[in-house]
């Protein structure tokens, strides 16, 4: 939301529409309820109900849509095809089958999220991967316009049957704003302290792990460090299943442990010194699914830091770095 949905509803308000957005935030219980004002767009998390199997996810979307329908919306932006948005994307198709006063559709999609996707990733129960996959193919279909992040889901949701004409290409900018010149000297020292490092060239890996395979960029290390004998790698995140732990052990096995740093979770606000210290980052991407459909607001940071970039040539990568 804050990488995509939030940066689109502040540009609306900058040319004078209303907007709001509104969050199930499911994943931060503790932030249920309050609303606030973010440039010009008011932000209100829902507020959640016990979590009664169920019954809790009826009481979430009924709470969505009620919010859309009292504050008179023309337009609903669907941000996912699946779960709560894809339920209350459903609710809002039929009323406009009904009356001519309903809002209009539009449904989002930054990922693919069925067979093939996300669904192949996260530990979702069968029953619930079955319903997530039923309601992509059918939001992507069933809207007055649809938004994309990349050319690959824009070919699929032609596939599906999603009208051309209907089909907006709209990729990812990126979240961090840039440090300014005379902060980066400052931002490499205080990096290079913090992680126990002296003067010495510095790659970075920003990842969440889920995008490649750890053992093909730990052999790349190795040829990396054999050519650069003061070079060391800078990993900043952590993996969604605790990915992070398998690539150290690779470390240690291929004898490279010693030239590899884990940040772990950076804040928000200390990420530009993190790019800003760097050198070079590594952008590693296996050829899946997942990656040729994603458009990744990583890489955009990475490139919006003026970071000079290696990354391999899948997908919206290529869309985003070109050969001169």
């Amino acid at each position: 939301m804050s990488a995509r949905a939030l940066p689109l509803a502040r540009a609306l308000a900058a040319r004078g529409h209303q907007c709001q957005v509104l969050v199930p935030p499911w994943s931060c219980p503790e932030d249920s309820g309050p609303s606030w004002d973010d440039a010009g767009v008011l932000v209100q998390n829902i507020g959640l109900p016990p979590p009664y199997p169920f019954i809790g996810h009826a009481l979430i979307t009924g709470r969505l849509l009620s919010a859309v329908l009292r504050h008179g919306a023309c337009v609903v932006h669907c941000f996912k095809p699946k779960g709560y948005s894809g339920l209350v994307a459903r609710l809002i198709w039929h009323l406009a089958a009904l009356s001519r006063h309903a809002p209009r559709l539009i449904m989002d999609a930054d990922d693919w999220e069925g067979r093939g996707g996300w669904n192949e990733i996260e530990p979702y129960p069968r029953w619930q991967k079955a319903i997530f996959e039923r309601q992509e193919k059918w939001g992507l279909c069933h809207c007055h316009g649809l938004t994309v992040a990349s050319n690959a889901l824009e070919t699929l949701a032609w596939g599906l049957g999603a009208p051309p004409d209907k089909v907006h290409y709209l990729p990812n900018g990126p979240s961090q704003a840039p440090l300014q010149p005379w902060k980066r000297a400052e931002s490499r020292q205080m990096v290079l302290s913090r992680h126990q490092l002296g003067d010495v060239p510095l790659l970075l890996l920003y990842t969440r792990f889920f995008d490649f395979q750890p053992e093909r960029l730990v052999a790349a290390l190795g040829r990396i460090f054999a050519q650069s004998i003061r070079a060391h790698l800078l990993v900043v995140g952590t993996g969604l299943h605790g990915e992070e732990r398998d690539f150290a052990r690779l470390c240690q096995a291929q004898g490279i442990a010693q030239r590899v740093r884990l940040a772990g979770w950076v804040r928000e606000e200390e990420l530009p010194s993190y790019l800003a210290a760097s050198d070079i980052a590594l952008f590693p991407s296996d050829d899946t699914l997942i990656n040729r459909t994603r458009c990744s607001v990583k890489l955009a940071d990475l490139l919006a830091a003026g970071l000079p970039t290696i990354a391999e040539a899948v997908g919206e990568n290529t869309t985003y770095i070109t050969h001169e």
